[in-house]
């Protein structure tokens, strides 16, 4: 669970340090439509996740067939890049280390948490002179059901062909939060701290090892949980891969 939460990574807003501060004109910029639903639609998901330590076998290196949430530590590492990709917060970063505007540029030694996308990503962006894989998670890839796939092409579908029609613009907005609903579902967090009221305050009850793993347990046998939370870490993964 704690590796699942570390591994998810929103969306970047950020400016290339070499222009940020300035004034540009002319510029072009591109947007990926309803990035987010298209990669439940396209991209196959992780299933069943398994725990493993040690050398990861070659057979689990087949990015269409596996997923492997890293559990990693990065050595020497420093940036290939002006525009800086890694967040200084996600991970454990030795000082001193150098950022811009919080992206991590360089540090001697850091340990993190991240997708098998975000791990090659990592070394797209990095220099890194040594790689420890402290442990591992890897489970098979699949497609989301094909009643979400559907539901999503039609919401989609409605939603483009109403666009910039004022008279229908509720129906629109109709269209486009359900579009983006699944993706919202997916990532929710579910396992979180009751809070209780004690003694005439409210408080947050701990989140002990045996409280979350009630919690996964009662997700498992239940028939209504409709998504896992890593389908939303890999729908961020993916569409910040296709930025990249």
């Amino acid at each position: 669970w704690k590796a699942y939460n570390e591994a998810m990574i929103g969306g970047y807003v950020h400016a290339n340090r070499l222009y940020a501060g300035e004034n540009l004109l002319n510029m072009v910029s591109k947007d990926i439509c309803s990035s987010y639903p298209t990669e439940m639609v396209a991209s196959k998901m992780p299933y069943r996740m398994y725990y493993r330590t040690g050398p990861i076998h070659d057979m689990y290196l087949d990015r269409d067939k596996y997923a492997i949430i890293y559990h990693v530590r990065f050595k020497g590492v420093e940036s290939k890049r002006w525009n800086t990709f890694w967040s200084v917060s996600k991970g454990e970063i030795s000082i001193p280390w150098k950022a811009d505007n919080g992206r991590l540029v360089a540090c001697k030694s850091m340990t993190a948490y991240m997708t098998d996308i975000d791990y090659d990503l990592f070394l797209q962006f990095y220099d890194v002179k040594e790689i420890e894989v402290l442990e591992w998670w890897v489970g098979k890839k699949e497609y989301l059901p094909t009643a979400l796939v559907d539901f999503a092409l039609t919401a989609y579908e409605g939603k483009t062909k109403l666009k910039g029609i004022d008279e229908a613009y509720q129906l629109y907005m109709k269209l486009k939060q359900m579009l983006n609903s699944p993706f919202g579902a997916a990532c929710c967090n579910v396992i979180s701290n009751d809070i209780e009221f004690i003694h005439g305050e409210w408080a947050a009850a701990p989140l002990t090892d045996e409280v979350i793993a009630h919690r996964l347990e009662e997700l498992r046998a239940s028939f209504s949980q409709l998504f896992w939370y890593l389908h939303g870490v890999y729908t961020c993964a993916r569409s910040r891969q296709r930025v990249c």
